[in-house]
């Protein structure tokens, strides 16, 4: 006779009562056989449920069913077919991991390859900058040296008219008194 669990828990009061084991098609609490107790205590139901949960992750045997607990129990094809499915569900998701992680190791490679033109444009842009400060200092200076000489022409004519004028007044005075 297949056995299914029947897990009927309530709380009242703080107790918990857990009925478990029920023959198909059991709904009355007298009919269950005596051979399966009644669990009134709750650590003994933690430590068998962890020993049961224990044991279905350990073996995929699908002991249980596949409807969930009640129903027909699943076919072998129907378990090969979801583990297949289960198997290709995990291996589309790491593909899709190693797809997300390639994309982002490109655009991290895109992203380092725009730094380093930025800071290439940036390097440029300030030596162009300092070659045209420098360039503006020197046209600067020249212009400075420019003006001094023509400042100092300016003034070596100025003192050769100042010159000439003393001459040309010594010979007009010369001349004055001659006659």
């Amino acid at each position: 006779m297949p056995v299914n669990i029947n897990v009927i828990i309530s709380r009242s009061l703080g107790s918990l009562l857990i009925h478990e084991r029920c023959p198909v098609g059991c709904t009355d609490l007298q009919k269950m056989p005596k051979s399966d107790p009644v669990i009134t205590d709750p650590t003994a139901y933690d430590q068998q449920s962890s020993s049961l949960m224990d044991a279905e992750n350990s073996s995929k045997n699908f002991a249980r069913g596949g409807h969930e607990i009640f129903g027909e129990p699943i076919t072998q094809e129907q378990k090969n077919s979801r583990m297949k499915y289960q198997r290709e569900l995990q291996l589309q998701t790491e593909e899709k991991k190693f797809h997300l992680k390639k994309e982002r190791d490109r655009m991290k490679r895109e992203d380092a390859l725009i730094e380093q033109k930025i800071k290439k444009d940036a390097i440029e842009a300030a030596q162009e900058m300092e070659e045209g400060a420098r360039k503006e200092k020197e046209k600067m200076e020249k212009l400075k040296q420019d003006m001094l000489e023509n400042k100092v022409k300016a003034e070596e004519r100025r003192v050769l008219e100042e010159e000439e004028n003393v001459r040309e007044k010594l010979q007009k005075e010369q001349i004055l008194s001659q006659i």
